[in-house]
Formats: C-alpha cells, structure tokens, sequence
C-alpha cells in the first residue's frame, strides 16, 4: 500500500463513502501509524519477494523499515492526521496528532529537529533534520484538528459539480475474470 496516495485519496474526496473508511480502518489495523505516523508503505518489501530489487540496498536507504521502504515520514503522518479529521475521527486525529508531535520532537542533536525520516520500527532519527515539509505538515495538522478545517482540500471539495457527485459509484465491482470492473 502506498499510503500517501491513499491518504490524498481521502483527503481530496476520491475515496468516497465506505472506501474511506476501509482505508482508515486498515491503516489502524494494520499499525502504519505506530511507532509514529506514519510508514511510506505497508507492509515493506523484503528480499526475495516478487517487488524486490537489489538497487533497494544501495546505501541501505529503502532496506525493510527504512525510507521508502516501510520508514516512518512525519510529512505522510500530518496528511494521515488531516485525513481522520476529514472523516470525523477527532479522538484518533488528536491521539495521531500528539504522536506526531513526538515524532517531529525527535533530533540526533537537538530536540524538535522535523526530521526527513524515521525507523519503521524503532522510529529512531534516520534522515536530514530540519525539513520544511515535515514542519509544514505538522503545522496544517495541528491546524486541522484544531480548527476541523482542511485549507485547500476543502475547497476543492466544494468545487466538485454536482454532476460528478451524482454519478459517484462507491461500490466495489466484480467482473466473471475476478478483478474490477
């Protein structure tokens, strides 16, 4: 699972009714969110699996539980915390919130370092400090649970034409192959 694109998916209304609640719901399942918000994807990739590629291993950087590869990313954590505001879990957003927070808190140096990346596992300090869009994200997700408001996603919600929200289909088909419809 990609969860940035699921999570825009929420965000930006794509995932619609019962859709985003399974996406939700599966990310707090399955733990994306801990030891902080939140992994780049679930569930990494291992060697010898059929998405594995040797280049994963140069420098070690996507090695299971590190950067792309099932690491924590404190900017995908302020879009997970933003998309449980968009869909009314405002407990969870301010749990995720406070977690995020730590995340961001965490420096190698220095204390509120908003690091690039952290373990998916140990969530121990791993990338560049001081990155602007680790910050930034936390700053819009503090705002949106704050506040219950979501800048720029909002409002391309409400200029979706009426047209597009009448002819939305947001149950799940299946073709005589077995795959979707």
């Amino acid at each position: 699972v990609v969860v940035a694109g699921n999570l825009l998916a929420v965000l930006t209304g794509v995932a619609d009714g019962h859709r985003r609640e399974h996406i939700l719901r599966y990310m707090l399942q399955v733990g994306m969110a801990e030891p902080y918000p939140t992994k780049a994807i679930y569930p990494p990739i291992y060697p010898g699996e059929n998405h594995w590629r040797d280049y994963y291993r140069s420098r070690n950087l996507n090695i299971p539980h590190q950067y792309h590869n099932g690491g924590i990313w404190p900017m995908v954590g302020g879009f997970h915390v933003a998309a449980l505001v968009r869909h009314g879990w405002q407990h969870h957003a301010e749990q995720m919130l406070a977690s995020l927070a730590e995340a961001n808190r965490q420096g190698t140096t220095h204390d509120w370092a908003f690091n690039e990346w952290l373990h998916g596992t140990s969530g121990h300090p791993m990338g560049y400090e001081q990155q602007a869009w680790s910050a930034a994200m936390f700053l819009y997700a503090e705002h949106a649970v704050r506040t219950g408001t979501l800048p720029l996603f909002d409002e391309l919600l409400a200029a979706k034409p009426v047209a597009a929200v009448a002819s939305e289909d947001n149950e799940f088909h299946m073709t005589g192959g077995g795959g979707p419809a």
